[in-house]
């Protein structure tokens, strides 16, 4: 996202946070996917997501076993997998 210039959780070409989890190999079934843009500290990133509705329940879904985080610039991504 921050190397292309886009913040979506669809890429430009309209692929899905799911599909790419796909092609990577990743076995789920269910992902939930957390974004943002502008903060500096994972500490301010996590606030915001624990006080958006949306974001929270993806964050305390116990379906979801295994995550990834990811950062470029001020870019974050969290990826949550419920295994099939």
């Amino acid at each position: 996202m921050d190397r292309r210039g886009y913040f979506s959780h669809n890429s430009p070409e309209g692929i899905s946070s799911g599909a790419r989890a796909a092609v990577a190999g990743i076995p789920a079934c269910g992902i939930g996917e957390n974004i943002a843009k502008g903060q500096m500290s994972s500490v301010e990133v996590f606030a915001g997501w624990m006080a958006s509705e949306g974001h929270r329940r993806n964050m305390v879904n116990t379906g979801m076993a295994s995550y990834g985080l990811g950062r470029a610039g001020d870019t974050w991504v969290l990826m949550l997998y419920q295994p099939c």
